[in-house]
């Protein structure tokens, strides 16, 4: 079972070991793809080829024509996740990140225009040009997705961080030098408190976007035109994507406020000791906002409680996602540090040395605590699963 996302492809032939094969839509809205294995259910492997063909429209989100960038991502069926004896079939939502993915090997031939630059995070192994189109050859292995962003305009910087070589890609920039270094700065605090960077790459790419920034497996891409104060946390928020959930994965679909929770608390802590931002002002600010939205939520709902563990979608809107998601994310984990007497850190490098390269649950975080497992799987089904309106006060 195939997931396209974007729904954006045709499917033309569908090819299993080199025959063709039946395949079918298994529901409405054509977003999920069943492919007839007939006779070669009891092999292990199954070479499945599916050609299909991607129509691009002029679009700032994933997949589109951001006016000068052409942004690539979720243009391919995608396996579904198959757990617990079926497979995952999320529908996709307007907001949110409705994805469940696992590690795959990516071995990438893109043939696009010569006058277009390419930007990715995946290693390039070749390249071959042949008059006005150029093919590159990539591999990202180990990898969540793999997406790209192409233009004729950009421009770019590009340094070795560790073992990691970061790239730079923008198109106008009145401070291109400084935000670099601001970049490599972020980049390097994740690397040293979190853990090893798995990657040869990662580059940022400056789009006309919907948001203020998407994070793929290596890659990211960062809104244009963003004031100072939003640029610097979208992007430190983009990087720090980079280790949860792009390399410890989770089900985005009915966990996303876990990974948004720990890199808008990621985000806070690397501000407040780089830029000064001051960290109590953060958490004063998300429960301001958290209340409010509590108190107004109450007065048409007197029994509404706010359940962070459920499906995108069972959000009653986007603006409600938003502050479960990220604000009460934020402060479920500023919580857990103040538990254990600020050690997050200690137990987030802990969860992501276990975990890496893996599909986790909120199971495995518990199990990175040392000391107070018990209390804090109390609070995670208090504040998570049981929608605690009150923690926060």
């Amino acid at each position: 079972c195939f997931v396209g996302y974007e729904n954006a492809f045709n499917i033309n032939n569908i090819y299993v070991d080199n025959k063709k094969s039946d395949w079918r839509y298994v529901d409405e809205k054509q977003q999920f793809l069943e492919v007839l294995l007939n006779n070669n259910l009891k092999k292990k492997i199954v070479d499945i080829t599916i050609e299909f063909e991607c129509l691009l429209i002029e679009s700032n989100d994933r997949l589109g024509i951001a006016r000068e960038v052409v942004n690539l991502a979720l243009f391919y069926p995608i396996p579904c996740v198959f757990q617990n004896g079926e497979y995952l079939m999320q529908p996709y939502t307007n907001f949110g990140d409705p994805f469940c993915f696992e590690f795959y090997n990516f071995d990438v031939e893109l043939t696009i225009p010569s006058t277009y630059v390419f930007a990715s995070g995946a290693n390039v192994t070749n390249i071959k040009i042949n008059g006005e189109k150029t093919t590159y050859f990539a591999k990202l292995l180990k990898a969540r997705n793999f997406a790209c962003s192409l233009s004729q305009n950009f421009h770019i910087i590009s340094k070795k961080c560790g073992n990691t070589r970061i790239n730079y890609y923008y198109m106008s920039d009145e401070n291109p030098e400084k935000n670099f270094e601001f970049m490599l700065l972020a980049f390097d605090f994740f690397n040293q408190n979190i853990g090893k960077y798995p990657y040869d790459n990662f580059s940022i790419v400056i789009s006309d976007y919907y948001a203020n920034g998407m994070e793929y497996s290596g890659f990211c891409v960062v809104k244009s035109n963003l004031n100072k104060e939003n640029f610097e946390n979208a992007l430190v928020h983009e990087i720090a994507h980079q280790w949860f959930p792009c390399v410890v994965s989770i089900n985005e679909y009915n966990s996303g406020y876990f990974d948004e929770g720990i890199v808008e608390y990621l985000t806070a802590l690397f501000l407040s000791e780089s830029e000064n931002k001051d960290f109590l002002k953060r958490v004063s600010y998300a429960k301001s906002l958290f209340k409010v939205f509590i108190s107004e939520q109450l007065k048409t709902t007197p029994n509404y409680i706010s359940v962070m563990k459920r499906g995108l979608n069972e959000f009653l809107s986007e603006s409600e996602y938003n502050i479960v998601a990220y604000e009460k994310g934020f402060l479920l984990f500023n919580h857990l540090n103040n538990l254990t007497s600020n050690n997050l850190l200690k137990v987030l490098e802990r969860y992501y040395k276990k975990n890496a390269f893996t599909l986790s649950s909120e199971k495995e975080f518990y199990l990175a605590f040392n000391l107070n497992k018990k209390q804090i799987k109390n609070e995670f089904f208090k504040i998570v699963f049981n929608g605690d309106n009150n923690f926060v006060a």
